[in-house]
Formats: C-alpha cells, sequence, structure tokens
C-alpha cells in the first residue's frame, strides 16, 4: 500500500460488520484497496482511501 498524501497516517475505526460496510462503500465507488480479510492477529478489516487520499482501515474483532 502506498502512503497517503495527506501524510502517511491512518484512521482506524470499529464497525460491527466489515462486510455490509464493504457492500455498502462499493455501491458507492469508494476506493478499496484491500477487501475483507481477516488478519493475522483476529481482526477482520477492510482499507480504503478517502477522498482526501487518507488511508482508512474499518475492523471488526473476531
Amino acid at each position: 500500500m502506498a502512503a497517503a498524501a495527506s501524510g502517511g497516517f491512518t484512521l482506524e475505526f470499529r464497525v460491527t460488520d466489515v462486510d455490509a460496510r464493504h457492500e455498502h462503500l462499493l455501491a458507492r465507488a469508494v476506493e478499496i484497496l484491500k477487501p475483507p480479510t481477516i488478519q493475522p492477529w483476529g481482526r477482520r478489516s477492510v482499507w480504503l482511501r478517502d477522498p482526501d487520499g487518507n488511508i482508512v482501515n474499518l475492523y471488526q474483532e473476531a
């Protein structure tokens, strides 16, 4: 993943249903960087880029 245009920070938000959020974002043509994936530490995450170029991680605890 490339660094965000804003300087390289990542915003992270815990959600209750990553897959539902992913579908919602796809329907709105949001740039998805990595589809829902279970991380080695157990979180399910989807990575996207916001309109300002920041990287955002939406995750749920497994």
